[in-house]
């Protein structure tokens, strides 16, 4: 299978997400399957290949707001122009499956990829984290803003895919939620809610193994954090 991955949120020393697909991509060439990431960067480029994993850059802006270390690949660069960086990407790859990690701008890829006729890649929507958490964390907690998030998922979101991974049965409650509000005379919502798969992502154990563990150490974080034993 031939599976490539559209990430948002990835610069130079970003932090699970770019550790997940980092490993995810070593494994992938170590077993010799052809894996291909898709992240932004400064320009258009293939920066990283092995005999059967890549990783290629669009050009993307500087986020606006918060974290300006990070790039954000604006919506017209996914339009299927002829010669588009990211359509000739898929072209070239001719992926099985197309993954999507991100509910803001990439994720309008997978529904453009839904609307080609004839044999297209299955696509699916990796969910790192709750949408409404996100929202909530940036404009506040105020009931409005969680309404909108969950419209959000449900009328922009959730039906782009063929299905949906998640990192936890917390984060797929958000879709399976948005699946089912409107009953099963809303078809197209409701069929999504058996395409909803949870994937722990694990843990770099070479790391953070029980040998690192320091007494002096957690008795410091606890004291500035004024936690209790």
């Amino acid at each position: 299978m031939r599976t490539l991955h559209v990430i948002g949120a990835w610069h130079e020393s970003s932090g699970g997400v770019r550790t997940f697909y980092s490993a995810l991509l070593g494994h992938a060439e170590r077993a010799g399957r052809s894996m291909t990431l898709v992240v932004p960067g400064e320009r258009d480029a293939l920066i990283q290949e092995g005999a059967s994993t890549r990783i290629y850059t669009v050009a993307a802006p500087r986020a606006p707001v918060l974290d300006r270390r990070y790039r954000v690949i604006l919506p017209h660069r996914l339009f299927p122009a002829p010669n588009a960086w990211v359509w000739r990407i898929i072209r070239e790859q001719q992926p099985d499956v197309v993954e999507v990690s991100d509910k803001y701008t990439l994720c309008h890829l997978a529904g453009l990829i839904k609307q080609k006729t004839g044999p297209r890649p299955t696509v699916i929507g990796f969910s790192h984290e709750r949408f409404d958490d996100v929202v909530q964390a940036q404009l506040g907690r105020h009931p409005l803003v969680r309404a909108l998030a969950r419209l959000y998922i449900r009328s922009a979101y959730l039906r782009q895919f063929d299905a949906h991974i998640a990192n936890s049965e917390y984060t797929a409650d958000e879709l399976r939620t948005a699946a089912v509000s409107g009953g099963p005379s809303a078809r197209l919502h409701w069929r999504m809610r058996d395409r909803i798969t949870v994937a722990p992502l694990g843990a770099d154990v070479d790391t953070f193994g029980p040998w690192q563990q320091s007494d002096d150490v957690r008795r410091r974080l606890l004291g500035r954090l004024g936690g209790a034993p």
